[in-house]
């Protein structure tokens, strides 16, 4: 039997570095909530059409930081096993960036 705990705390790990709500805190800077404007979405999509191709590089570049921050993280905290490591925390960045916890602390809803 394989321990569970490792790659359990790899998964929570990870999904709180996805669940930064990147395209809601640059909206909420440039003084707008990204949910009632534009398509409505919490994405660099939106934050292109609503604020500008810079501000939605902006969000593109955190996103992508976020995942390989996960990935990262994985492969580190994995070392035995990196690829295993690193797809968990892959999986795991990309649950939390479509079902952000912390997105939904911040604006009490699921979002």
């Amino acid at each position: 039997m394989h321990n569970i705990g490792l790659p359990l705390a790899i998964f929570l790990l990870a999904y709180v570095v996805g669940s930064f709500p990147s395209a809601y805190l640059i909206g909420r800077m440039k003084g707008i909530n990204i949910f009632d404007v534009g398509s409505g979405n919490m994405g660099a999509n939106n934050i292109t059409r609503t604020l500008g191709f810079k501000w939605g590089l902006v969000v593109v570049a955190m996103d992508v930081t976020k995942g390989v921050a996960g990935v990262l993280l994985g492969r580190v905290l994995m070392p035995g096993d990196q690829i295993s490591g690193g797809v968990i925390g892959a999986i795991a960045v990309v649950v939390g960036h479509n079902w952000s916890l912390l997105a939904t602390i911040l604006t009490g809803r699921l979002r």
